[in-house]
């Protein structure tokens, strides 16, 4: 079973990280792009291994993108797929802290070079957040990129652009399967040429969801106690603070700017 931790000097300092995945034939369906390492995941040497990165398995799975064999790692199956999989810095950092923008310069020049000798249909950029900012940091190109297929960067990257519509982001639930069905039909072939097969497929997915959904509470939030927090049980992401909807990573247990419990 392998492990992908390994150790290397970067800027003169040395750190555990995760090495790349990439094939000895020099052949990728797919590449996989993420942020940086968490030091959880370095741990355990394999990618992903945090709640969001679990949601990334998981839909790879549910699309039938990705077979994982009985006990093994979801990484550990990625080379059998050809696919691979880089991030954009390799100094592990914990989830919400950002690669600065030289970080992102470096992490262009790299991703590029990995891109011209393994030549992949595709490059899927797992976070949104993260192509955006190697276009305004590496590119010096103003445009936010969109959730699936960005045919408009296909030039600038030299192959197909896709962004994951990752679980618990903007993208909503039926515009993320047709997406998922989208990049499974660039990377297999499998065409659905006939609209009303892909609207049924749509709704049916989303029944899916909608059964299992589980609304978050105030009470399964860490700032639950906080001053700026509605007292009310039934009321899921809104505060005083934000009247509309919380920064994302407090629904992921990340920490708020704005926490306080001193006028309780």
């Amino acid at each position: 079973m392998p492990n992908y931790r390994i150790e290397m000097d970067v800027d003169g300092n040395r750190i555990s990280t995760l090495q790349d995945i990439l094939p000895t034939d020099k052949k990728l369906k797919a590449l996989f792009i993420g942020k940086v390492p968490t030091p959880n995941s370095v741990s355990e040497g394999h990618y992903f291994k945090g709640r969001q990165g679990t949601m990334f398995w998981n839909k790879l799975i549910k699309y039938k993108l990705l077979k994982v064999s009985p006990g093994s790692y979801e990484d550990e199956n990625l080379l059998e797929h050809k696919y691979g999989i880089v991030d954009i810095a390799k100094i592990p950092k914990e989830y919400g802290n950002e690669p600065s923008n030289n970080e992102y310069v470096n992490g262009a020049k790299r991703i590029l070079d990995v891109i011209d000798i393994y030549n992949p249909k595709v490059i899927v950029f797992i976070y949104k957040k993260v192509l955006d900012k190697l276009l305004e940091y590496a590119f010096n190109i103003d445009t936010k990129a969109h959730y699936g297929f960005n045919n408009n960067l296909d030039d600038i990257f030299n192959c197909k652009v896709f962004v994951f519509p990752m679980p618990g982001t903007r993208c909503n639930r039926l515009d993320g399967h047709k997406y998922m069905l989208e990049l499974k039909e660039v990377l297999y072939m499998d065409r659905i040429d006939d609209e009303d097969i892909l609207k049924q497929q749509m709704r049916e997915c989303y029944d899916e969801e909608e059964k299992s959904f589980k609304a978050v509470t105030i009470n399964d939030l860490m700032c639950k106690d906080c001053s700026y927090a509605y007292s009310h049980p039934q009321l899921i992401t809104v505060c005083e603070e934000y009247p509309t909807m919380k920064p994302g990573k407090v629904l992921y247990g990340g920490s708020c700017d704005k926490y306080n419990t001193d006028f309780l």
